[in-house]
């Protein structure tokens, strides 16, 4: 039987909370978030201006941090890894109120000895005021998985450009079923610059997987709504889910670049 627990229904967020235990009686499914604002002054938010309200989320196991993720990645995952879209309302007017619904974390947590706990880390935006956050767990009587998805955040900036630079070079305790990239500049009209102009995957010291910015692209599902494309065009999926990365396995994560703004790598691993 699936069953629903609230624990934050439409509470003022308006500063970091505490971190936030939650006792574990059965499996959890995941984590579903929806925020609620209020436009002021003349001038609207945009969708990425209302996911920063999350600046981050962060998933604890006994005090560790095992994933790590702000507003606009939470979408990102929903969007591009699950193929999920989400309900969103913008505000146009001052005093208009604004709504992000549907927003998910995967958990896929059976339990155990292990003491989880979530922390919400806000952001304060000049054009939303009076913000609140829902959260809730969805939960099953029977246990739907045995691996855990933890997804830690790296953020790279790159030390020159026109040259691969290591952005990431670890071993995970889980099985990769693949990458969230973030590039913070992509291809315009305008011009051509691109913070991750091509990536390269190494496995065990081998290049495993390597492409220009336009091929990562062609991996990666994105909706139509071009409000959601807002935020969305700048990352892409590495799916690895058919053939996923063994754990233990050594990656090492190489970008080339055409400037030196941050890259954020999001690896999607099962424990």
């Amino acid at each position: 039987m699936m069953r629903k627990r609230s624990f934050w229904d439409k509470n003022d967020f308006t500063k970091d909370s505490d971190d936030i235990q939650i006792i574990q009686p059965r499996y959890i499914e995941q984590i579903d978030l929806g925020l609620q604002l209020k436009q002021t002054g003349t001038t609207s938010p945009s969708l990425e201006d209302m996911l920063s309200i999350l600046d981050r989320v962060q998933v604890k196991l006994t005090g560790k941090i095992v994933t790590e993720l702000k507003g606009r990645d939470v979408l990102a995952y929903n969007c591009l890894v699950e193929n999920r879209s989400i309900k969103y309302t913008v505000p146009a007017g001052d005093t208009q109120y604004g709504y992000v619904e549907g927003l998910s974390l995967p958990l896929k947590l059976a339990p155990g000895a292990h003491i989880l706990s979530v922390r919400f880390l806000y952001n304060s935006v000049s054009t939303i005021t009076d913000t609140k956050l829902s959260f809730s767990t969805l939960e099953s009587d029977t246990v739907l998985s045995r691996a855990m998805i933890q997804m830690p955040r790296y953020v790279f900036t790159p030390p020159s450009t026109g040259a691969f630079n290591t952005a990431l070079d670890s071993t995970f305790s889980g099985t990769l079923i693949g990458f969230l990239v973030y590039s913070t500049t992509i291809p315009t009209t305008s011009a051509t610059t691109t913070t991750v102009s091509k990536l390269r995957v190494k496995i065990g010291g081998d290049i495993a997987y390597e492409d220009n910015w336009q091929g990562l692209c062609s991996q990666t599902f994105y909706p139509e709504d071009s409000t959601l494309r807002s935020v969305l065009d700048n990352y892409v999926f590495l799916d690895f889910r058919k053939d996923p990365v063994p754990a233990g396995s050594r990656i090492e994560v190489q970008v080339y670049s055409d400037d030196t703004n941050d890259v954020i790598i999001i690896p999607v691993v099962q424990v």
